[in-house]
């Protein structure tokens, strides 16, 4: 999600708004040395939290559970209050979506809404 919209990206409110809103879905899949698996786009996470580290080089507990992404950067287009409280999300967490967001989810991250959308195009013809 390159747009730059009033939600910060790498969290479930992000991926939310991008499906409401017909933006692409993306981001990449990283285990923790904790072993939590994070959903992010970045493999420096330094412009979005200011932690400078890959993100498998970071705890989830104790470290990166405790950054606020909506909020760290008070005075950008990132931080404000209307965001405070985000967090990067976790794969358990997209996965405890509702079925039909955690499906529209998926499936925009790995292109096949776009695929079924030219297929019924096609069809209507």
């Amino acid at each position: 999600m390159g747009e730059r919209v009033e939600v910060p990206e790498n969290t479930l409110r992000a991926y939310r708004f991008a499906i409401d809103n017909g933006f692409p879905v993306e981001f990449d899949l990283f285990l923790t040395r904790d072993g939590e698996l994070v959903a992010v786009n970045d493999e420096n996470l330094k412009a979005k939290t200011g932690i400078d580290k890959h993100p498998t080089q970071c705890n989830w507990k104790g470290e990166l559970e405790n950054v606020d992404i909506g909020a760290w950067k008070p005075g950008s287009w990132m931080g404000n209050w209307k965001n405070a409280g985000l967090r990067i999300a976790r794969i358990d967490e997209i996965l405890s979506l509702k079925s039909g967001d955690r499906r529209e989810i998926f499936e925009e991250a790995a292109g096949i809404s776009k695929y079924r959308h030219r297929k019924e195009e096609t069809e209507r013809k």
